[in-house]
């Protein structure tokens, strides 16, 4: 489950090239801990340094590029299949739905948002 979890909030970064992962997962963790306020003005960088994922996003080839960019991991993931529908397999694929799936995306992220805002 921590690996899901962990997954959850960092696989998109392992689609770039170091050093633009780490840098892209440094400003989102930014966020994440110290919210808005503090991560602010560090919208246009993390924004640059992930355009490659809002264009495999975008085109439908989030799940492809993963593939290509994380062979180890994704041997596991297929080695591990279906088994789990919580596992990352059934995580990678359920992410490739709704990235095919432009208005369920939309739904389903402003229900993360929703939910982010009453931990806070």
């Amino acid at each position: 489950m921590t690996r899901f979890i962990a997954y959850k909030d960092t696989f998109q970064f392992s689609l770039l090239d170091s050093p633009k992962s780490i840098q892209s997962l440094t400003l989102y963790l930014i966020y994440k801990e110290l919210g808005d306020k503090e991560a602010e003005g560090n919208e246009k960088e993390f924004g640059e340094l992930t355009e490659e994922i809002r264009q495999a996003q975008d085109n439908g080839t989030l799940l492809e590029v993963y593939k290509k960019k994380n062979p180890f991991t994704w041997s596991e993931i297929e080695r591990e299949g279906n088994e789990s529908i919580y596992g990352l397999y059934g995580f990678l694929k359920a992410t490739d739905h709704l990235n095919k799936n432009p208005d369920e995306r939309e739904r389903i992220m402003e229900e993360l948002k929703r939910l982010d805002n009453e931990e806070r």
